[in-house]
């Protein structure tokens, strides 16, 4: 009977070896391995210098169209807004530039139903896995109860395997480039949407993730900037929501300006190309006119 526990004991402890090597191991790789796709390169991205930041979700990464705007206003502009991100992802972001020594004078957010959101997005979780080594990206997930302060070593890269599993790992450490576009740019939809409806939440809800990224702007001397997006007229809640927004917010807003152009949604959330065009224009000049009816201070 003691042999046979002492072998537990050794296998038991050959395992527990074993994950926390695996998870240096592959924390490791996507810390200082190839960058495969953009929320990677965000992550990453290292001594830069641009004037504006750009956060949200896809109504950022395919309404700001970043050539256009830089060309109206001379800006160095970057695109961060990515699909489905909420604004923890847009925290993790934007800690993650300011710390690799990134240089920014305005940061852009876009406000939106995400703001009710009160975790990372699941595939931004999974590419934060690696990093959270960080003490403030790890005790932020520990906040918000996107994990335990009391965790077995290896098994978030299990229970992430499709987005930091064997396969990208693999993919890492043979340096395979990827066929996705990571650039931090505007990323345009194609076509226009038919029976445009959607629903919004009635009211905005408080998000610390905000608050957070208002501190840390503070401490930079970073300039933010709110606005919303252009949402189709048929959208459920839009007004009440919008309403909600403007008892916490100074911002820029741009629900309601395409409501008799309807040939410029993709769908009921988002522009189209042709929509995402018009709508840069306006946003620039309008910016350029009238800095202050954009800005928290």
């Amino acid at each position: 009977m003691k042999k046979v526990f002492s072998y537990l004991a050794i296998i038991l402890t050959l395992v527990i070896s074993s994950m926390f090597i695996l998870n240096e191991i592959y924390s490791y790789s996507f810390r200082n391995g190839i960058v495969r796709n953009k929320r990677q390169e965000l992550l990453l991205h290292k001594n830069d210098k641009f004037d504006i930041l750009f956060l949200g979700s896809s109504r950022t990464e395919s309404h700001v169209v970043d050539s256009v705007f830089e060309n109206i206003t001379n800006l160095k502009v970057i695109n961060a807004g990515m699909e489905r991100s909420t604004l923890h992802d847009s925290y993790a972001v934007f800690y993650s530039l300011l710390k690799n020594n990134n240089k920014l004078s305005e940061c852009w957010i876009q406000l939106d139903y995400t703001h009710n959101i009160t975790k990372h997005s699941a595939n931004m979780f999974a590419e934060i896995v690696p990093f959270l080594n960080d003490e403030t990206l790890e005790s932020h997930a520990i906040e918000i109860g996107q994990i335990s302060s009391v965790r077995v070593p290896f098994t978030l890269f299990m229970k992430n395997d499709k987005p930091i599993g064997f396969r990208e790992f693999f993919l890492k450490v043979i340096n395979k480039k990827s066929e996705q576009d990571f650039s931090l740019q505007f990323k345009p939809l194609l076509g226009c949407g038919t029976g445009l409806k959607g629903k919004w939440p009635k009211s905005m809800e408080s998000n610390i993730a905000m608050n957070k990224i208002l501190k840390l702007a503070k401490e930079y001397g970073i300039r933010v900037h709110f606005y919303t997006s252009p949402n189709c007229p048929k959208a459920e809640n839009r007004d009440d929501f919008g309403f909600s927004l403007k008892e916490n917010y100074r911002f820029k807003n741009y629900y309601d300006i395409f409501d008799d152009s309807l040939d410029y949604f993709y769908d009921c959330g988002h522009l189209n190309n042709k929509g995402a065009l018009a709508f840069t224009k306006l946003l620039a000049e309008d910016f350029l006119r009238n800095k202050t009816c954009f800005s928290t201070q």
